[in-house]
């Protein structure tokens, strides 16, 4: 288990384009290149890498919904649905994570070169661990459903 540092957050934006142009403008985060994903939303970047991923909360429920894993949205701080932390030694961690009796979940995402792996902390708060992809990754958790990208 060897968490390397956040990786990015996500907030379910009331008004998506509001949003957006508020992290632009207050902490010079830029508009960059996301995953066509069947819903509404942008992905922010600083220092070239994808620190801020907005999603609308008016999006397509069940789009959004699969990809988030069913979780609804509320007003303020309940907005940030996950933290995301990226990790090497995937299978250190699923040994790790079974042999504590801590429920997960997996996804792989081969075109992001990711294997997801979501928790849930005590007070509900989801934490998202992602590892290299590799098409030996084996999954040792309950699986997500694969994520239907546009081409």
């Amino acid at each position: 288990m060897n968490i390397q540092g956040i990786d990015h957050f996500t907030i379910r934006a009331a008004n998506l384009e509001t949003s957006a142009a508020f992290y632009q403008r207050v902490l010079g985060l830029s508009d960059g290149p996301r995953p066509a994903f069947r819903f509404a939303g942008k992905w922010l970047y600083a220092g070239g890498r994808p620190v801020l991923h907005l999603v609308a909360a008016a999006a397509d429920g069940a789009e959004l919904e699969a990809y988030l894993g069913g979780r609804a949205a509320i007003s303020g701080s309940g907005r940030v649905d996950h933290i995301a932390l990226r990790g090497q030694n995937l299978m250190d961690m699923q040994m790790r994570l079974l042999s504590l009796g801590q429920d997960f979940h997996e996804r792989v995402v081969p075109e992001q070169g990711e294997h997801q792996l979501f928790i849930d902390d005590p007070d509900g708060v989801r934490i998202e661990l992602i590892f290299p992809y590799s098409p030996d990754n084996q999954m040792a958790g309950e699986q997500l459903p694969q994520l239907d990208i546009q081409h």
